[in-house]
């Protein structure tokens, strides 16, 4: 996970990055990296984490570029770093 966040948190902050985990992974998105969050996490398929927040993430920038038109020029390159930081980290053997 952690390259993964490193990245995440470099875009959108740490507590951004931690709500759309907390979206992801259907817990309250209070953006505090807690036992609930670390909980919740258990079990689940990293893989699978990572593409649902990339997907959280996308859902977020499309919704500010509809409330303001001038973010949508940034889209396309948002899009091409979160689909790059999944097929770099996203794909990550576990265990």
């Amino acid at each position: 996970y952690r390259p993964f966040f490193q990245d995440l948190a470099f875009n959108r902050g740490v507590g951004g990055a931690t709500k759309f985990l907390q979206r992801a992974i259907g817990v309250k998105d209070d953006g505090a990296l807690g036992p609930q969050t670390l909980k919740a996490l258990e079990g689940l398929n990293p893989s699978e984490v990572m593409r649902n927040v990339s997907v959280e993430q996308m859902t977020y920038e499309r919704r500010l570029a509809e409330q303001n038109p001038e973010r949508k020029k940034f889209l396309n390159g948002l899009q091409n770093r979160v689909s790059n930081r999944y097929r770099l980290f996203g794909n990550a053997p576990t265990g």
